[in-house]
């Protein structure tokens, strides 16, 4: 995670002064952890507590752990735990301190931190009517909480748009997500390669779940170049929204379409066994996203 130093204003006249992470958000946080460990203060210095935060972007709203005092020269380990959060995106997390005293009394203020870091298995909701596009020129556009490999995205009536004339894929997520169920609420605009990715490892390895030709429904491994693994029929309709779901854990992945399972794989073949989500489309084809749900 990118770390860097840094004051935010703080209730009751304090600051917020530490290391902080920015990271893509997410629309809709299930309790999760983050830690500061051996976290002291120096033998020199005034008084002072600490404490851990979480901002959400919309709203700015900050959540904090409880305040503890720092013994001079004693190492402490903090932990909290994100409370739920409908339609949130935490873009900042990090530690509070808090000096003790007048604000303006000329004291020196020194706090060692080791390390801080975030962990807990992926539970959110990305809705894409809370996103918003960074036109960087009126081709180039980038969708908040995405990353885009190649193709034309955009944001429509609450709903990401991807199309191409060859291929398009964009990503979210992130790289080291093992097992995990992700839900792609879809539809298929306008030709007959849509497909949603899991296990996402960069350009060139991924698995997908896709709407295929002939009316029919498959898995397909990405190996710099996409192979065909299985299929079924399947009579999928444009301009229909479907809840494409893939669930993989291990080796093993499994398609439902509406919440019927209609397909499962297990790789054997150098599996893919970690990696993060997105959406694609090949040989002309549009599709449309509503709604991301992984857990």
């Amino acid at each position: 995670m990118g770390i860097y130093m840094g004051a935010v204003p703080c209730d009751g006249g304090r600051q917020y002064s530490g290391a902080v992470d920015r990271f893509g958000g997410i629309a809709e946080w299930s309790p999760c952890s983050f830690d500061a460990s051996d976290y002291r203060q120096s033998e020199y210095g005034a008084e002072v507590s600490a404490s851990l935060y979480a901002r959400e972007m919309h709203t700015g709203a900050v959540y904090q752990s409880e305040a503890v005092d720092l013994k001079k020269g004693i190492w402490n380990k903090f932990a909290y735990q994100i409370p739920p959060m409908e339609g949130a995106v935490i873009d900042e997390t990090g530690f509070c301190i808090h000096v003790k005293g007048e604000r303006d009394d000329g004291r020196t203020i020194a706090v060692l931190i080791d390390d801080l870091y975030i962990d807990g298995r992926p539970s959110y909701t990305i809705e894409m009517g809370l996103e918003s596009e960074e036109i960087w020129s009126q081709p180039h556009r980038e969708i908040t909480q995405f990353t885009k490999l190649k193709g034309l995205m955009y944001l429509e009536d609450g709903q990401l748009n991807l199309s191409s004339c060859d291929f398009g894929e964009a990503y979210t997520g992130r790289y080291d997500w093992k097992d995990y169920q992700a839900e792609f609420y879809v539809t298929p605009i306008i030709g007959e390669h849509h497909m949603v990715n899991v296990r996402v490892q960069g350009a060139i390895r991924s698995y997908a779940a896709a709407f295929l030709p002939g009316g029919k429904v498959g898995i397909l491994k990405n190996e710099n170049g996409y192979r065909l693994l299985i299929d079924t029929k399947f009579d999928w309709e444009p301009g229909k929204e479907y809840k494409l779901g893939v669930a993989v854990e291990g080796s093993k992945i499994k398609v439902a379409v509406n919440d019927q399972e209609v397909l499962e794989y297990l790789d054997t073949e150098s599996p893919y066994l970690e990696g993060a989500i997105g959406i694609s489309v090949q040989n002309c084809s549009r599709i449309k996203c509503r709604k991301i749900v992984v857990s």
